[in-house]
């Protein structure tokens, strides 16, 4: 059965008790619908909303969303908001969720949407239509909607289940070659076949490691995306219907990167990143820094791709979850700092609400899998080994009581971006400038 909100839904206008400015409320009835508008007067300190409360069923998904018509506002981001908040007369604390995704649409209008899950003991939602410190703009919104999806008829909007897979695999001792590397990479691949993986992260750089005696003569033997080894991989990837993500050292008519294809169930390759965050010792070799962050859509979510250096940089997951990324894998050959890996590579996880998936070559950087809440859910290490783990993508595994929305309880992955202060940020950072 679905609800939805009706225009006749009873809508209320509210401010901050005490402070909170002077915002002025409008309600308008239609032929598209209800209308709700909010304008501030002027002053920095205008907030207020529109409250509207519906019943609805506990452990139910919702497709929650709101359009809106904003001007005077310089940052949308901060300023036009939705919150829905799940209140309930057994358990009496409530959750308060941010509608967050936020799309452009014809006409100037804007939307924000979400599909979120009511926690089990809800009994009805309150949606906030929020207007913060407008400094005189306004905001209209319209197109409010509540809808109760049913999960076998699109079982994908509501599961988003996954196995994932950490490698480790170390080259043999120098000299080595391409093809003994490959063919213990893809007797590792093979070890795989009945964890049925959806997603592999391998090393960085494995199939030229120890091949060379020195990185010059690593650098004019780089391969081509069509090579024989690449092609190996990536027809690996369709025995075994697995999307698998890897680095290399790229040659691409005659320019280098450090490049992490990802190839798909079919092995066609779905996209590649290539490191933006480059060695000494990489320039030294030639190698051209990537200019992109990319994010790709799988089939069951998200991901975004680093390769080892880019990972100690804080700006580079942020930017890739901020794209909607669910998961980072990170090829790397070591994070050489022990206490690094154990307390930063949680951390990265933590701040930006994601899965990272390290996969690295040494036995003192252990391969992992982390959990949003910075749990460790796999760490591998040794010769040629592995860890499969499922994950489950529509898992609040970031619940905190009182985190940010006071006598409730908040998700950290949704408020870390939800509260962010764009407008604040962009006061103090200069491009390539530090006093």
């Amino acid at each position: 059965m679905n609800h939805s909100i009706s225009p006749q839904m009873e809508w209320r206008p509210w401010k901050p008790k005490y402070g909170g400015g002077e915002p002025a409320f409008e309600r308008k009835e239609g032929e598209k619908g209800t209308e709700l508008l909010i304008a501030g007067s002027g002053k920095a300190e205008d907030i207020g909303a529109w409250i509207g409360t519906m019943p609805v069923k506990g452990g139910a998904h919702y497709r929650i969303a709101a359009k809106y018509v904003c001007s005077g506002i310089a940052c949308e981001e901060t300023a036009v908001l939705v919150q829905a908040i799940w209140n309930n007369t057994v358990r009496k604390t409530p959750f308060r969720d941010y509608i967050h995704h936020r799309r452009r649409l014809e006409g100037g209008k804007g939307e924000l949407h979400r599909i979120v899950q009511a926690p089990p003991e809800a009994e009805s939602v309150e949606l906030y239509l929020y207007l913060r410190q407008p400094a005189g703009g306004c905001v209209v919104w319209s197109g409010i909607e509540a809808v109760e999806l049913d999960p076998h008829a699109d079982d994908s909007l509501i599961s988003r289940k996954a196995r994932i897979v950490t490698t480790m695999v170390r080259s043999d001792p120098y000299p080595t070659t391409v093809e003994q590397n490959l063919a213990k990479k893809l007797a590792l691949l093979d070890q795989m076949k009945d964890d049925r993986p959806d997603l592999i992260c391998m090393t960085e750089c494995m199939l030229d490691a120890n091949c060379y005696p020195s990185y010059e003569e690593r650098a004019g033997n780089a391969l081509a995306m069509d090579s024989v080894p690449i092609r190996a991989l990536a027809d690996k990837a369709r025995e075994l219907r697995s999307y698998l993500t890897f680095s290399f050292f790229e040659n691409e008519n005659g320019t280098l990167y450090n490049t992490a294809v990802l190839f798909g169930r079919d092995g066609e390759m779905v996209g590649k990143y290539r490191k933006t965050h480059l060695t000494t010792g990489e320039y030294d070799m030639g190698i051209v820094p990537g200019r992109e962050l990319p994010v790709f859509q799988l089939d069951f979510g998200k991901v975004g791709l680093l390769i080892c250096w880019d990972a100690w940089f804080t700006e580079t997951a942020r930017i890739l979850a901020m794209q909607g990324a669910d998961i980072i894998c990170v090829p790397l050959n070591g994070d050489g700092v022990p206490h690094h890996a154990e307390h930063v590579w949680p951390a990265r996880a933590f701040d930006n609400g994601v899965y990272m998936v390290y996969s690295a070559a040494y036995k003192g950087s252990p391969s992992s899998i982390i959990a949003p809440n910075g749990q460790f859910l796999a760490s591998v290490a040794g010769e040629s080994v592995h860890q499969t783990v499922e994950i489950d993508l529509e898992k609040r595994n970031t619940l905190c009581p009182h985190l940010s929305v006071g006598l409730a309880i908040g998700e950290g992955k949704v408020l870390y971006f939800a509260e962010r202060r764009p407008d604040l940020y962009s006061r103090y950072y200069t491009p390539g400038k530090r006093d």
